[in-house]
């Protein structure tokens, strides 16, 4: 069903989720109910079945580049994580909880083994949900993936900080206002070490102007605990490929090798050149480092 917003832009009726007719891969959006978690995903491609999991703050938008060039020798299913994108909040947005529920929706949409692409905190879901239930997951390829702990005070504060913002009236709306003001999400993205196109920041400009949105990020910073995940990566035996950005500002590069150390069946590779969000600079890069064939040219 397509309709319009009061400005005139056309947008996709996809159940009671709402998604622009602009968004990247928007015809190939549906939603999926799953209790009263509603989530927002897109399918589409032919092969083997590989998940593609966004960061914090993002949504199936920034996988899109990454999937579209491995859309034709795989099938992609690209999942917003709750409370982002276009995907709802039910419950708890705690890293087992998340990764809880992402394995019981992608059993319900592959009757396959599957391999998974997280970025960032993505990639620490993806490594929660193999050791939930590693059987029908393949591989696992980080971006970027922020396993550890924040280092020295920020590790101490961050948690108690978040999570008292969180609960804090008039947070996220004052940082949805400051996102909209003029080169404020420009900043942001350059910060990570990334740099992406005028096209690209407006995707991420669009989601994080909503105060909704920004409370959900809130919420998943206060619950995360990465000090556990860490302790558990030596249970972690799916093969885990760890790709690491030369230039990222966010989650430093070096934390591969510790990684990789900590998991029992993990390997490294560098990126040179990119940032944060490599698969948005340079999803070509990425593919080349995959463990698995890849689209012919």
């Amino acid at each position: 069903m397509t309709t319009t917003t009061a400005a005139g832009n056309p947008m996709l009726q996809t159940g009671t989720t709402v998604i622009p007719a602009d968004w990247p891969n928007a015809r190939d959006s549906s939603r999926i109910q799953k209790g009263e978690q509603s989530w927002h995903v897109q399918h589409f491609g032919t092969g083997p079945t590989i998940v593609f999991l966004h960061g914090t703050g993002a949504s199936t938008h920034s996988m899109a580049p990454l999937a579209r060039h491995l859309a034709g020798s795989h099938t992609c299913l690209l999942i917003d994580l709750p409370g982002h994108g276009f995907s709802n909040v039910s419950g708890t947005l705690s890293l087992e909880a998340i990764a809880t529920g992402l394995v019981d929706i992608v059993d319900d949409l592959t009757d396959s083994s599957y391999s998974i692409i997280g970025h960032s905190a993505g990639a620490a879901i993806a490594a929660q949900m193999a050791m939930i239930r590693p059987g029908p997951i393949d591989h696992i390829t980080s971006i970027n993936g922020a396993f550890l702990p924040f280092r020295g005070l920020a590790g101490v504060f961050f948690s108690p900080l978040a999570r008292g913002l969180s609960k804090m009236p008039g947070v996220a709306d004052l940082v949805a206002w400051r996102v909209r003001s003029r080169g404020a999400m420009e900043r942001l993205i350059e910060s990570t070490g990334s740099q992406l196109t005028a096209e690209q920041v407006g995707f991420y400009r669009r989601l994080l102007s909503d105060p909704a949105r920004v409370r959900a990020i809130l919420s998943m910073m206060a619950h995360w605990d990465l000090a556990g995940l860490a302790r558990r990566l030596p249970c972690l035996t799916t093969p885990l490929l760890l790709l690491a950005a030369s230039r990222d500002r966010t989650v430093a590069p070096e934390e591969a090798e510790v990684v990789a150390q900590l998991a029992a069946n993990a390997s490294v590779v560098s990126l040179p050149g990119v940032g944060h969000l490599a698969h948005e600079e340079n999803p070509e890069l990425i593919a080349q480092a995959l463990p698995m064939p890849q689209k012919e040219s």
